[in-house]
């Protein structure tokens, strides 16, 4: 009797143990597929090959992985899987052609997903980098404005406007713009320096000094040139008062 019970005893302690080595098999091989993003992305898609998320995730790992001909392939897949968020695929897939050095495919891309979402700020935004880069100032403008509608709360898009504005020498709207950004985000030392700037050019020399010196006392040792500059300009228009 005392036999049989230990026998017992051992038959559920080897079942145990089969059952927890079965459990280490299966942790190491689930290791083994989720050692990296990629893999794990790559995993869920094959097993979920109908649901956008993982196929968007992938998409996205490929692109922090500068994998960009990868990417645009999955962004594509998305696309013509019209499964998910379909702008925000078109904006991935606008962002990768950028990475890849191809501005036009990329303006296609934004464009498609503002018309998918014509709220969709962020992809405004890039829009109006592109335009700005290729000197394009009027779709610049629309784009930046059109992202600053959209997001108000957005400091880095009414700086973005405000530059365009100050490149095309309309100063008065350069400083509303640079004025939301430091209401915004009272530290941003550019918008203090392109205000001045803005001023400066219209001859509102107070206003002028205010921000030159803001922008002095503000500005990191990295903006050590913009910080001569400030100084001597407002030296000269002290003087002149």
């Amino acid at each position: 009797m005392k036999l049989l019970k230990m026998n017992g005893v051992y038959f559920i302690a080897c079942c145990l143990l089969l059952f927890v080595f079965a459990l280490s098999i299966a942790a190491f091989k689930r290791n083994l597929i989720w050692m990296d993003e990629l893999s794990l992305w790559h995993d869920t898609m094959v097993k979920s090959p109908g649901k956008s998320r993982p196929l968007n995730s992938l998409e996205v790992v490929y692109a922090k992985q500068r994998l960009y001909d990868e990417a645009i392939k999955y962004f594509k897949a998305a696309i013509k899987n019209g499964s998910g968020l379909q702008e925000v695929h078109h904006y991935n897939l606008a962002l990768a052609y950028m990475d890849k050095g191809l501005p036009e495919d990329a303006v296609l891309e934004f464009q498609a997903a503002v018309r998918l979402k014509p709220d969709y700020a962020d992809a405004y935004y890039r829009l109006g980098l592109i335009y700005k880069e290729t000197g394009v100032f009027e779709k610049a403008e629309y784009a930046f404005k059109q992202a600053s509608v959209y997001a108000p709360d957005r400091d880095d898009f009414h700086n973005a406007l405000g530059n365009i504005y100050l490149l095309q020498k309309r100063y008065n709207l350069a400083a509303e713009e640079y004025n939301i950004v430091l209401q915004l985000k009272p530290e941003n030392v550019e918008s203090m320096y392109n205000l001045a700037i803005s001023y400066d050019k219209m001859k509102m020399w107070k206003d002028a000094i205010i921000y030159y010196r803001n922008f002095m006392r503000a500005a990191p040792s990295e903006y050590k040139t913009a910080i001569e500059d400030a100084n001597r300009r407002q030296l000269e228009l002290s003087a002149r008062l």
